[in-house]
């Protein structure tokens, strides 16, 4: 897909698509505005090389998107001065203390997808990265490649999702949830299987990370099916895997990708910065 100065370059068959022509330094045109809107609905994740940008400058792009969520539940790992980002970080600041999340996100996700209404998109820009990869799935490749009896199973089935549950199986000590913090994120249910409000596509909303169960199920079938899901959505010809460089900035649709960050050996340096995009513009 190319139009005026932008093109897109698919980096897998399932996910993503790596943008040229974009200077997201700068305001963009309504065209290429357009063009990008298009392209993530179109490939799912969108990759943008060599931009040397500001904290501002990613509030900016995100906010062509939709609109950027100040992150209320862990206001402690917002970017100074610019509460719409977050530190995604294993770096400390003059005082010792850890600026963001170190491990975030290392079983597979979709942002917000514990909250009612759920993120539609994120950006992450890479800051400083010695080490430190993300894996992305395409979940609309997922559906559609799924037999048509599994298809049929998951009609009008829900998945519950507990942010809650999710910090207890994966979290540590460092982000240990206070009761306030718990009653902000009560469970949600999902639809298991999403059609996108654009494109119509439909796609798979299942992870390990955040979906706890399938609701009227009883835990062994829930259980069960779960890690049917997760098993097909996490084959290899569903996956795209990014090796970061600094300067990157990925955009990608939570409503139709599923991501998560591969470990790491934690003496190597690695600061993100993260947006969480809320609510579509209705004009594209």
């Amino acid at each position: 897909m190319s139009g005026a100065d932008l093109v897109f370059e698919p980096v897998s068959a399932a996910v993503g698509a790596r943008v040229s022509g974009a200077d997201l330094t700068k305001p963009l045109s309504e065209g290429h505005r357009r063009q990008i809107i298009g392209g993530l609905h179109r490939y799912g994740m969108l990759l943008f090389r060599g931009q040397k940008l500001s904290d501002r400058d990613v509030v900016r792009f995100s906010a062509y998107i939709g609109h950027p969520e100040i992150y209320a539940l862990r206001p402690e790992i917002r970017v100074e001065d610019c509460p719409e980002l977050v530190n995604i970080a294993n770096i400390r600041d003059e005082n010792g203390r850890l600026i963001g999340l170190p491990e975030s996100g290392r079983q597979w996700h979709s942002d917000l997808q514990f909250k009612a209404e759920p993120s539609i998109a994120s950006a992450l820009y890479c800051v400083e990265c010695e080490a430190g990869d993300t894996e992305f799935s395409g979940m609309a490749a997922v559906y559609d490649a799924m037999p048509a009896p599994l298809k049929q199973r998951l009609a009008g089935l829900k998945g519950v999702n507990s942010y809650v549950i999710y910090n207890e199986r994966y979290g540590n000590n460092a982000r240990k949830m206070t009761e306030e913090q718990k009653r902000q994120v009560p469970d949600v249910e999902h639809p298991i299987v999403l059609s996108h409000p654009v494109s119509g596509r439909k796609a798979l909303y299942v992870s390990e990370g955040m979906t706890a169960r399938i609701a009227g199920l009883s835990p062994a079938e829930s259980d069960a099916l779960i890690q049917e899901l997760f098993a097909f959505s996490t084959r290899p010809e569903f996956l795209y895997r990014h090796v970061w460089q600094v300067h990157d900035l990925v955009l990608w649709d939570n409503r139709s990708t599923m991501h998560r960050a591969l470990p790491f050996d934690q003496k190597y340096r690695r600061h993100m910065k993260r947006s969480t995009i809320m609510r579509q513009f209705d004009d594209v």
